[in-house]
């Protein structure tokens, strides 16, 4: 990815962390995409949102390219469920090799079946939170 190129990010699930993203992104002037197969999930999205909403099967090359991807940096998988997520990770790693991927898992033991790949990074919720337990226990 250049440093230069402005950043365009795509999220995959109108999760509550998809929506949190995707607001955050959109309010600081990013160009961002994000889909979901269920239309009522963009009532997440806060009403100054101002990206693209695509209604879809991200798991569907169409609706990937209606979403942008070919000019996103950065895909965002959090769609409430890991194998989607996983699937979808090696789906676009193998199709977009370029692009930045950040994926959510809820079970820490998917990690290891990922793409070893530096442009992969995982975010996994109780990993994060034993981590956050061990800081407060410290204190």
């Amino acid at each position: 990815m250049l440093k230069n190129k402005k950043r365009n990010v795509l999220v995959i699930g109108v999760s509550k962390l998809g929506a949190e993203i995707a607001n955050y992104e959109s309010f600081n002037g990013v160009d961002i995409s994000i889909i979901d197969l269920n239309n009522t999930a963009f009532r997440k999205l806060d009403e100054r949102f101002s990206g693209y909403k695509i209604i879809g099967n991200a798991l569907d090359f169409s609706t990937l390219r209606k979403a942008h991807i070919e000019e996103a940096t950065e895909i965002c998988i959090v769609t409430n469920d890991d194998a989607t997520n996983v699937f979808l990770t090696f789906l676009i790693n193998h199709n977009y090799s370029d692009k930045r991927i950040i994926v959510r898992l809820n079970d820490e033991k998917k990690i290891k079946i990922l793409p070893k790949n530096e442009n992969i990074t995982t975010i996994c919720p109780s990993i994060y939170s034993f981590n956050q337990y061990l800081e407060e226990r410290k204190k």
